[in-house]
């Protein structure tokens, strides 16, 4: 930890630390520069052994000073929390957890209390996409609220103010970049450096910890340096858009192509590990492939008359009442929009059993539009949200699947080819460039749809029983927005 000021916040998250540390661990306080009397606290808790002390005269930045702290450490595994954090018992199990589950991942974050300032009360943040952390209503019961979410997310960067890390991991990369001195975005660079490197960033989000810094912490920098917060961090989101900019402009182009759909994050194409089976990209860490289109490709004519043609010859009608016995498992009585209608055939099963319209559906054929429309059943995502959506062979076609996942209230159900790994891709019956752009071995799959705040509910073989090989089906819950 480094110490600067902010007396009974410093001293409030020092007494945590050591009341709730591992208890065979070393605490290792650099005192940068206070002058508030926090300094003499600090030398009574070392004389007493409670800490180890390291000083210096003048200030220096946070990544400079987490550098310093490095060099002092010798275990793997180091804890690195901020002066105006306060963490509650337990606060570091989740990412000892994380950390060991995954021998890749070089830091974890919690998810903790970013906004709430009121003592004993605990915050969650969530992840938006990239780095920004967004804060929800204080809660008491955060522990408990959180259990149901997969520990170990990935994520592209995450905030120091508490984390651990693989310190073999830091140091291969050179620890903190000092050039954002005195502190910001110097987290995110060193999470970019470690993605470069083929390490992973992760969550444990049920961990506690509490910032209780906030405007404070702020307006003494502002005090200290005589330079606004917000000044600080132009420079330096400036400095990381220049040390990275060439990087990622690179990393978008793979084959010579140019390629950025929604659904893969930023990180993934910077900083993930990925390689190439003939023309598909695959990532390795999170188990799919995506192909992108290399032309024109449209889903008008044909491709509506071939599940009409299935239709009529009774395989489509008996798979669709299949189809509405997995659904009925989970969402009996929900209404529910089918994306990718085929001819049909599935609305028309489920709504015929009900006796009144229950399923919509939306497509992107002409002739599906065209169904939809005249049955009066074509849903609009743009428009509004549903509780329930069926993906049958459909969302390993979508370039966008944000348009629809971000818009499911509550189940997503799915059916696709899955493949046990990205040897299995070039050979499989269901690789088909320009028709399918995503890829997906189960695992990939239940991370994907983590990304979108889904749950893995279930996982069902009836349709390779019914004879489609290869074709798996899954259910999804929502556990965040």
């Amino acid at each position: 930890m480094i110490v600067c000021d902010k007396l009974g916040v410093s001293k409030e998250a020092v007494d945590r630390v050591i009341k709730y540390k591992p208890t065979t661990s070393r605490f290792i306080v650099l005192n940068n520069g206070s002058k508030d009397g926090i300094q003499d606290y600090l030398r009574q808790l070392a004389g007493e052994k409670h800490i180890e002390l390291v000083q210096t005269d003048t200030r220096i930045g946070a990544p400079s000073g987490r550098n310093i702290l490095l060099t002092h450490c010798n275990t793997e595994f180091v804890l690195s929390i901020d002066d105006d954090v306060w963490v509650d018992e337990g606060w570091w199990k989740d990412e000892w957890e994380v950390i060991n589950k995954y021998p890749r991942c070089a830091i974890v974050a919690p998810c903790g209390g970013r906004i709430s300032r009121i003592r004993d009360r605990w915050t969650p943040v969530g992840y938006n996409s990239a780095n920004s952390p967004i804060g929800a209503e204080p809660i008491p019961n955060f522990r408990d609220q959180s259990s149901n979410c997969e520990k170990g997310r990935l994520i592209d960067s995450v905030p120091t103010m508490q984390v651990m890390m693989r310190l073999s991991a830091i140091r291969e990369v050179g620890c903190f970049d000092t050039r954002f001195d005195p502190f910001l975005a110097e987290d995110a660079d060193l999470c970019f450096a470690l993605w470069e490197k083929g390490w992973e960033c992760r969550i444990a989000r049920s961990a506690l910890s509490h910032y209780a810094g906030g405007g404070q912490s702020h307006e003494m920098t502002q005090q200290k340096l005589g330079r606004s917060v917000a000044t600080i961090s132009q420079e330096h989101m400036e400095l990381l858009y220049e040390k990275w900019e060439k990087k990622w402009s690179d990393a978008h182009k793979v084959n010579g192509r140019d390629f950025y759909p929604d659904e893969i994050t930023e990180w993934e194409y910077k900083y993930g590990k990925h390689h190439t089976v003939g023309d598909v990209i695959w990532f390795d860490n999170l188990g799919y492939g995506y192909l992108p289109r290399s032309g024109d490709f449209s889903y008008d004519g044909s491709y509506f008359q071939h599940y009409v043609d299935l239709e009529k010859d009774g395989k489509g009608l008996e798979l669709s009442k299949l189809r509405m016995q997995y659904v009925n498992r989970f969402a009996k009585d929900y209404q529910v929009v089918d994306v990718g209608i085929g001819a049909g055939t599935f609305i028309k099963t489920r709504n015929g059993h009900f006796g009144h319209a229950v399923t919509w559906g939306c497509d992107v054929s002409r002739e599906g539009i065209e169904w939809l429309n005249a049955n009066e059943l074509n849903f609009s995502f743009e428009r509004t949200r549903c509780l329930v959506a069926t993906f049958w062979d459909s969302l390993e076609h979508t370039l966008d699947a944000n348009q629809y996942l971000m818009h499911i209230s509550s189940l997503a159900i799915i059916s696709m080819p899955i493949y046990p790994d990205e040897t299995c891709v070039l050979t499989s019956k269901h690789f088909k460039p320009n028709e399918h752009i995503y890829y997906f071995t189960k695992d990939g799959l239940i991370r994907f749809m983590d990304k979108f705040g889904f749950n893995h509910m279930d996982t069902s073989n009836f349709e390779t029983e019914f004879g489609r090989k290869g074709i798996m089906s899954f259910c999804f819950n929502r556990v965040r927005p």
